[in-house]
């Protein structure tokens, strides 16, 4: 017991300072908010801008029919630099993480909730129109920083599931999809009606490799997870603050079974916590923002887990005095 006691304390003190801290980690997670602006959506790019020592350069390029390089001449130089079959393949995936959509601001989602959504303004009316039309019904959806309120540069991708007209009312349903991140400031469509953004999706782009300590890390609050969430849903009923028929509806919209992968178990604990439809009363602090801003399966993980453990200790009685409920 002697020997013991000690690694108990420890590990209650390392706990208890990890979801104190969790507010401050979540800010810390997220990226730098948008600046939107109104110019129009014809617009032309520069990769630098020319001066007496950085002269603009033009560059050909020249596939060889015989071998598996391209040739790439500038045109300063005149001297060839050859990019591999490989460089190439790299280059073809980083165009592809690229497209340009409209996006609305809403709500920070995560990929697989959906949420519904409607107006009687024409404005809105144009941007459903132009998802049906020129989109093949993708949008973006972002959501506002929980600290300051700003519009976040981060957010997902969404497929327009139905579209209902009520008289001059429009309402939508919308499936996240896929992460993305807002390349550049997202500008007014060429009717004003609504904004459009050059975005990357980050979910195909390729993460850090976690070291050895890290992946323990994770694995172990990874596996810890499944009994968490049993505890949590079973609070959810015992403090009444969901129903047995809304907590079946929340689950069915998640997927009644808990994801294997890290990435997909930790996603799948930020929308349960977080759930749309919301509960009448929160049961966790706004951790959405923060799951799409995670570098990699050890910050998503931590964060999950985090997560939980905070909502655990809000239903339990323990986490009011913090305030951050």
């Amino acid at each position: 017991l002697n020997r013991t006691m000690p690694q108990f304390l420890t590990l209650t003190l390392t706990t208890t300072i990890i979801v104190a801290l969790t507010p401050f980690v979540c800010a810390w997670l997220l990226p730098v908010p948008l600046s939107l602006t109104s110019r129009s959506a014809s617009r032309s790019f520069t990769s630098r801008s020319p001066s007496p020592s950085n002269p603009t350069t033009s560059i050909s390029i020249t596939t060889s029919t015989t071998t598996s390089t391209t040739r790439l001449f500038d045109a300063g130089e005149n001297e060839p630099f050859f990019l591999s079959t490989s460089d190439m393949e790299r280059l073809s995936q980083m165009k592809a993480r690229h497209k340009t959509i409209p996006i609305m601001l809403a709500d920070s989602l995560l990929p697989g909730q959906q949420v519904r959504l409607g107006s009687d303004e024409e404005k809105f009316q144009r941007l459903v129109e132009t998802i049906q039309e020129e989109q093949q019904g993708e949008l973006g959806m972002i959501g506002f920083h929980p600290l300051t309120g700003n519009p976040l540069s981060i957010g997902v991708t969404c497929t327009l599931e139905h579209v209902f007209h009520y008289g001059d009312h429009c309402s939508i349903g919308v499936h996240a999809s896929k992460s993305f991140e807002v390349q550049g400031e997202p500008y007014l469509d060429e009717t004003e009606s609504f904004y459009l953004a050059d975005i990357e999706l980050v979910d195909e782009r390729p993460e850090p490799a976690l070291n050895a300590e890290e992946f323990r890390s994770a694995q172990r609050r990874h596996d810890e997870i499944p009994g968490m969430v049993e505890t949590w849903k079973g609070l959810i009923l015992e403090k009444k603050r969901a129903s047995v028929k809304e907590l079946a509806e929340i689950l069915e919209g998640l997927g009644a079974d808990l994801p294997t992968t890290m990435k997909e178990r930790s996603i799948w604990v930020a929308s349960l916590v977080n759930p749309l439809p919301r509960l009448e009363e929160s049961v966790c602090m706004e951790v959405r923002p923060a799951m799409l801003a995670c570098r990699n399966d050890y910050d998503r993980v931590n964060l999950a887990w985090t997560s939980l453990t905070y909502s655990i200790d809000h239903l339990r009685g323990k986490g009011e005095r913090r305030g951050a409920f």
